[in-house]
């Protein structure tokens, strides 16, 4: 992510998280902080993907010396609302929404019960780890995590605003001549 502007860059990620979106994040905000970039502009479109590699993105955001502005124009979901959290803004437009949801799996048949505990027991660890950055940044009402307990949490974007999930409505809107680039 080179810049004809080292002060901000503005970028897109549209896809799932997984070990790949991991590296493409590694190199292009590496890229970022060798131009001395202060601010990144990201527009975020994601139904989710691994908790472990949305764990690291969000740690990884997290620690740079970079401030991060996220968008949500569409749909940010299951552990990309975790990547969404790691920004210093973060903005939605009216129409966006957001999902969040227990870890889950979809074991292969002839696991023994032994196995079978096991995934059980991981996707406990990992609902306790993702859990715990919801309940860091977001204001839930309580009968918004019943939801949550049971299924899907689908939040408009009025929604997130009042959670802080977002902090405010928005458009992703990259001034004129602005090269987008494309994690």
């Amino acid at each position: 992510m080179t810049t004809e502007n080292h002060n901000e860059v503005w970028a897109t990620f549209s896809g799932p998280i997984d070990n790949n979106s991991v590296q493409k994040f590694f190199q292009s905000f590496a890229s970022a902080t060798a131009n001395k970039v202060d601010t990144i502009h990201l527009l975020i479109h994601s139904l989710g993907g691994y908790v472990n590699d949305g764990l690291c993105l969000y740690n990884y955001l997290k620690s740079l010396p970079i401030n991060i502005v996220a968008y949500n124009v569409g749909n940010v979901s299951s552990i990309a609302v975790i990547i969404f959290l790691a920004a210093n803004k973060r903005i939605c437009t009216s129409n966006a929404t957001f999902m969040i949801h227990k870890s889950h799996s979809s074991p292969a048949q002839g696991q023994t019960s032994t196995n079978l505990k096991a995934i059980a027991d991981s996707l406990d660890i990992d609902n306790i780890r993702t859990e715990s950055i919801l309940k860091e940044h977001l204001i839930i009402p309580e009968d918004k995590w019943l939801l949550h307990e049971r299924g899907d949490l689908v939040i408009t974007a009025n929604e997130a605003v009042a959670f802080n999930i977002a902090h405010e409505i928005g458009q992703f809107a990259p001034p004129k001549h602005t090269t987008v680039y494309n994690i």
